[in-house]
């Protein structure tokens, strides 16, 4: 559609409050997400990687939720995953999320700092 532009809904969204950190993350997110930490278990991780999708896996079951811009993950598909075999998508995907956890940072909401360093 030339001439048109669309704002994605997270451009309003708070950012990240400290410039000096390199990113301008959205914080709606973490919202949802301080309450799960104290449970048993349960980790979140910050990543600076550029993703495409949000993955949710439980047992041998993942949800793909695909990010078209400028809309609403609740707009987007999503696929749902069976493990089949060692070669399929699901370890495709499984394999690509391992990578990012592994190099993500933990984040830890009760700690002093921002959410850029992971610890807001």
């Amino acid at each position: 559609m030339a001439g048109r532009t669309h704002t994605p809904p997270e451009a309003s969204l708070p950012r990240c409050p400290a410039p000096a950190c390199g990113r301008d993350l959205p914080l709606a997110s973490l919202t949802y997400y301080r309450p799960l930490v104290p449970e048993n278990g349960c980790e979140v991780r910050l990543h600076d990687t550029t993703l495409y999708n949000s993955l949710f896996r439980y047992d041998d079951n993942l949800l793909v939720n695909l990010h078209i811009f400028g809309q609403p993950a609740s707009a987007n598909p999503v696929f749902h995953l069976r493990r089949a075999d060692a070669s399929g998508w699901f370890d495709s995907y499984t394999e690509s999320f391992e990578a990012v956890w592994a190099s993500a940072r933990p984040w830890e909401p009760d700690q002093e700092g921002g959410a850029c360093d992971g610890k807001n």
